[in-house]
This record gives C-alpha cells, sequence and structure tokens, in this order.
C-alpha cells in the first residue's frame, strides 16, 4: 500500500512538473529587436495575453540607432520611449545601454505580458486554430497568433514561409495603400497593414525589418496591435479591419501619416488623422522639398472635395449642383453641405454654434460667413458624418 501511494504521489508531481511547463497565451512574439519588444508590449496593453521570447535580453542592436534627427519619425510608443531616455540621458546621440533600459522599465509596467529570455524555439507546428511551440529547454507554448519579429524572420524560415515582398511603400496620397497605413517608417514613407500579412498563413504576423530604431518601434507597435485584434476577436489576419486597427494605434498616440504640419499636440489630431486616411481632402495637400502638407489652415475650396465627396456620399451631388457658384466653403456652406448629406434639420447648426470650441474643440469664434478652413471642415464631417467608419480592404479600396 505504502509503495502505490509512492507510486501515486510521484505521478502526480511528474504529472504537474509537465502541466507548469505548459504555457497559453494569446499572441507569441518571437524576437531579439525593439519591433519585437515593441510588439509584445502593444499587444499586452490592447488587453490580450502575450509571450515574448528572445534568444538574449539585450534587445538593441547599436547600429541600428541614429542621431536624433531620425527620432523625427518617432510615434507612439517611440516618443513615450524617448520622454523616458531624455530623464537618463541630455545628449544628443543616443546609448543603446539607456535606451534599452528606459524599454525594460516601460515593459515593466505592462500588464499581460510575460518575458522569456534566452531561450530558442525548436519546433513549431499548428495546433487545432493556433500554434504550438516547443522550446529548446524543453517548454511548451500554447498560442493563437504568432508574431515574427525576428531579424532573420527565424518562424517563417521554419515553416517554410517568406514575408511579405513590399514592406515600406513611398507616401503616395494617389496610392490607394495609405489608406491602409498603420506605421511611418521614414519622413516619406509608411507601414500598410498587408505588409504585416504572410501570404498562404492566416495566424502568423511579420515584422518587417527595418534599419532605424523607431521605425523598428513603429512596425512592432503597429504589428502588435494587429495581432492582438486577431487574438481579441478570435480571427486570423485574413479578416483583418482596418479601421479597427488604426483606431487602436491611435488610441496609443501613433503617427500613421508623414505629414509635417500636423501634429500630435493638436486636439484634433485623431480627427484630422480619421479624414487623411479617408482621403477625401486629398486635393488640397501640398508636397514641398519631398515631403507633404497637410495644409489644415489653408480656405478648403470645393474642387478639393466634390469628386471624392461624390464617390462616398452619393446624396451630397445634389448639393453641389444645387451650389455650383460655391468656390471657397464658408463655415455657413459647409454645414449646409454636411446637414443635406447626413439628411439633418436646422437643429445641427445650433449644435455645432455651441459647440464649436467646447465639444468640436475648434479655436476662434464661429461666424458661419467666414470662409473655413481645412482643419475645421476635417473636424465637422469627422463628427457628423464619419467618413472613417467607412471600411476599406488590404489593398485601401472602398468595402461596399
Amino acid at each position: 500500500m505504502k509503495k502505490f501511494y509512492c507510486f501515486f504521489l510521484l505521478f502526480c508531481l511528474g504529472a504537474h512538473a509537465s502541466f507548469a511547463q505548459k504555457l497559453r497565451t494569446d499572441v507569441c512574439v518571437y524576437g531579439n529587436t525593439t519591433a519585437a519588444l515593441a510588439a509584445g508590449i502593444q499587444s499586452a496593453r490592447s488587453g490580450v495575453q502575450t509571450l515574448l521570447i528572445s534568444t538574449s535580453d539585450s534587445w538593441i542592436n547599436p547600429a541600428s540607432l541614429a542621431d536624433w534627427e531620425s527620432a523625427g519619425i518617432a510615434s507612439g510608443m517611440g516618443t513615450e520611449l524617448l520622454k523616458k531616455y531624455t530623464q537618463l540621458e541630455k545628449h544628443k546621440e543616443l546609448k543603446a545601454d539607456s535606451l534599452l533600459q528606459s524599454i525594460k522599465a516601460l515593459a515593466d509596467t505592462v500588464k499581460n505580458l510575460k518575458i522569456i529570455s534566452a531561450s530558442a524555439i525548436e519546433e513549431i507546428k499548428e495546433s487545432g486554430k493556433g500554434w504550438e511551440l516547443n522550446l529548446k529547454g524543453g517548454q511548451k507554448i500554447k498560442a493563437l497568433i504568432l508574431v515574427d519579429g525576428d531579424t532573420n524572420h527565424a518562424l517563417l524560415k521554419q515553416l517554410g514561409l517568406k514575408p511579405s515582398a513590399n514592406s515600406a511603400v513611398a507616401f503616395d496620397i494617389t496610392n490607394p495603400l495609405t489608406k491602409t497605413s498603420v506605421a511611418i517608417l521614414g519622413p516619406n514613407s509608411l507601414l500598410p497593414l498587408q505588409a504585416l500579412v504572410v501570404e498562404k498563413q492566416a495566424n502568423i504576423v511579420c515584422i518587417p525589418s527595418e534599419v532605424s530604431a523607431f521605425a523598428q518601434l513603429n512596425a512592432g507597435q503597429a504589428a502588435g496591435a494587429t495581432a492582438a485584434f486577431c487574438a481579441f476577436f478570435k480571427t486570423t489576419t485574413e479578416h483583418l479591419n482596418v479601421r479597427l486597427i488604426q483606431g487602436e494605434l491611435l488610441t496609443y498616440k501613433a503617427t500613421l501619416l508623414p505629414f509635417k504640419d500636423m501634429h500630435q499636440t493638436d486636439s484634433n489630431f485623431v480627427a484630422l488623422t480619421h479624414v487623411a486616411l479617408t482621403g477625401l481632402l486629398n486635393s488640397g495637400i501640398v508636397q514641398q522639398e519631398g515631403t507633404y502638407q497637410w495644409m489644415g489652415n489653408n480656405n478648403l475650396h470645393a474642387d478639393e472635395i466634390k469628386v471624392s465627396m461624390k464617390k462616398l456620399y452619393s446624396r451630397s451631388q445634389i448639393w453641389f449642383a444645387d451650389h455650383a457658384d460655391v468656390k471657397e466653403l464658408s463655415i455657413g456652406d459647409a454645414i449646409s453641405l454636411i446637414t443635406y448629406t447626413a439628411t439633418r434639420g436646422t437643429e445641427l447648426k445650433i449644435e455645432i454654434e455651441r459647440g464649436w470650441k467646447s465639444t468640436l474643440g475648434l479655436s476662434g469664434s464661429f461666424n458661419e460667413n467666414r470662409k473655413i478652413s481645412r482643419n475645421e471642415f476635417s473636424v465637422l464631417l469627422e463628427a457628423y458624418l464619419q467618413p472613417f467608419a467607412t471600411q476599406v480592404d488590404l489593398q485601401g479600396e472602398l468595402i461596399n
């Protein structure tokens, strides 16, 4: 009888040890890069259980760091890290060890995030709707979504897959992919959502390998939000919602379009970005010295929006036909256009006038005879017609 109990006890202990080695997580990120770390942090912040696996805990390649000039593309997590970094260092040249200290301090504050350092993945295989990973130390991981943040795309290589061929896209307002941007990678380049998708494999996200430290952070944050979307909604990269993912990134202060004159400090930054991503006001954008300017303070011309408004709101074409003599829109004209398109009554004008500063956050006094600026029209458009709610696919085409 004693032998039986001893055997039973040993069996229970063995079973417990085996069970303890199996970790279940929603998202598993692999990589020894700042991009992988950013993906892990963003995924966890977006509300799903996240596991980050790395072959070491250095995270930063000193060669990828550039002078402070490259910080011009910092957004979201990058901007957050710069604030922490400047508390440690006052000089212009970034130091890898100090930036690493800032990143680790940030990671330590994130719930839902578990980090396994100095480990490597020995085997990956699909398991049900997710993945099973075996680490070289014997530990087993069950995950719904994988994120490959390795510089050499180690996970994809093990699976016989390849990353997207087109990661960075030159910022071009005529390119529909601009509407799907999830990160800026340079002063004039961006990351379309489809660049994170792996062909022929629906439940894995791949982070493109970029040189700049801040491009890595931006791309990693985008990948983390994308993976979290899949895990949260129990879906795969075949069914990504471009607008929801962009909205999540904007919630965490990401900059999605490289306009030199559109800044996070503007209280209406999110509303302006929403409208810019729809392409409705593309005609008034100006390219100067290789960079794009939103020109938000310029007066709005009817010709800038007539064609694009008709595509999104067919009813608006009747208003433009009835107001063919209008060239530069006044605030009154803009309210009339929105009221007619949204099939609202005269109460809308009263609502806008009352909320001009408080609700809408617009500066200056309300005067319906004054010419309306592109920024002011964008804010009204987002508030009352919500063009950003119109879905687009991964190619940037409208979904009817």
